[in-house]
């Protein structure tokens, strides 16, 4: 049960990161900054990194990607 919670916990926070950045990405282009930026790049990792491991079932390394695509998008709205 626990691990249910912590995996049903995991996907809705997946999915609003994913929501979130869908939005960011958009609002990124429309300013200018593109997929080669290296922050950009680095948070389109990250979330990627995240969909991979909790697919994978590894809620750890979710849980820690998307604490990192949240850090990093936060960094990235400052700049639009």
């Amino acid at each position: 049960d626990v691990l249910d919670a912590a995996s049903g916990d995991a996907e809705e926070l997946l999915n609003y990161v994913q929501d979130e950045w869908s939005i960011l990405r958009k609002k990124l282009e429309s300013t200018g900054i593109k997929a080669i930026d290296g922050e950009r790049a680095a948070c389109e990792k990250a979330v990627g990194d995240a969909v991979v491991t909790f697919g994978e079932g590894r809620l750890e390394e979710t849980l820690s990607a998307l604490g990192e695509a949240d850090a990093l998008m936060e960094k990235l709205r400052r700049r639009v």
